[in-house]
């Protein structure tokens, strides 16, 4: 097993070998990567390259990005915002993940089946308020989060910079009552 357009074969980190001419299964290479299978005979000569690949992957996923279906604007309590959360692979959720807002609301979605998106309806509670509507933080507070290789999201999922809400929509949370700022009259005496 090596990457593909390998044409000198040794046993390395990113190359696997097995010389017993006898196998029936051969060990997936440590590196991160895209391999192929290739077979040696006797003789040196070297197969063409497997058409299907192998993939070795140590990556674990995040957030590519926070969009929403709304349409950009100002919110109050008790209207609702969609938003879609985008990972950079397909994920499976076996617990809760919790999305914090820096309106002060906090969202629980929990149980998603091999996909990279989880959507989320935000209904604006009547102290929530921000200029920008963005996501502080995603963290999973239970179970696990997991990419098809198993690699598994600890705790903080991390936002690809440039893909968090605020980057992709313009919603606002508004629900600061007025206040009067000054009072004026012309004439400045008198009775009124």
């Amino acid at each position: 097993v090596a990457p593909s357009g390998t044409t000198v074969f040794s046993a390395s980190n990113s190359m696997t070998q097995n010389s017993n001419g006898t196998a029936t299964e051969v060990a997936v290479p440590l590196d991160e990567g895209e391999y192929k299978l290739y077979v040696i005979d006797a003789a040196g000569n070297t197969s063409n390259p497997s058409s299907s690949s192998i993939y070795r992957d140590l990556t674990k996923p995040e957030v590519l990005s926070v969009t929403s279906s709304s349409s950009d604007g100002t919110y109050t309590s008790g209207q609702t915002i969609n938003a879609t959360i985008t990972f950079t692979e397909s994920v499976t959720l076996s617990g809760v993940l919790s999305v914090t807002l820096d309106s002060g609301a906090q969202i629980a979605l929990s149980s998603l089946t091999t996909s990279n998106t989880i959507g989320f309806t935000y209904t604006v509670g009547a102290s929530d308020d921000s200029k920008d509507l963005t996501v502080s933080s995603i963290t999973l507070t239970s179970g696990s989060l997991k990419d098809l290789s198993e690699n598994e999201v600890t705790s903080t999922v991390s936002i690809t910079a440039g893909g968090n809400l605020a980057d992709n929509a313009a919603l606002i949370v508004d629900n600061s009552a007025p206040t009067i700022q000054s009072v004026t009259a012309s004439p400045t005496s008198g009775s009124f």
